[in-house]
């Protein structure tokens, strides 16, 4: 039963599977992801099993070389959530912290948080990269998220 999962990826150029997954089911509550730059393990199909496969996986803490990875992550993280709470009334608090290197510019990744795709209303950030909401149709109940960048060497 993991609970916690913490992954601390150094696998420079290698060429990893894209749909390799991590079986855990039902039991994840948070998630540390650190890639070193180089290093493409993280993949759509990984992120999606491990969103769908726990529920109460709520919290995320992300370090990677590319803000291509963390625009994919952040959609699927979404996507899935949107998905399980059309099914049934699940509301909760996402929390996903971003380590963003102090190289790159994260005004991509801003335009997509700020933009008509990005399904949660703002509601301010003045601490946070993004801090949203989003009402349930069927309820009224309310999911929200809350995105914290951290910038790192």
């Amino acid at each position: 039963r993991v609970e916690n999962l913490e992954l601390d990826l150094e696998f420079q150029h290698l060429d990893a599977p894209k749909d390799f997954i991590i079986p855990v089911r039902n039991s994840m509550k948070s998630i540390f992801i650190h890639e070193v730059e180089n290093t493409a393990f993280v993949n759509l199909k990984m992120i999606k099993y491990m969103v769908e496969n726990n529920p109460d996986l709520c919290k995320f803490n992300l370090y990677f070389s590319s803000l291509e990875t963390y625009r994919m992550v952040v959609e699927t993280i979404v996507q899935e959530e949107l998905s399980r709470s059309n099914k049934d009334c699940l509301h909760k608090h996402i929390s996903l912290g971003l380590g963003i290197s102090r190289d790159d510019d994260p005004s991509e990744l801003l335009n997509y948080l700020n933009s008509g795709e990005f399904p949660y209303n703002f509601t301010h950030g003045e601490y946070d990269l993004y801090e949203g909401t989003l009402e349930c149709p069927a309820c009224g109940g309310v999911d929200s998220i809350e995105i914290l960048g951290k910038r790192f060497v």
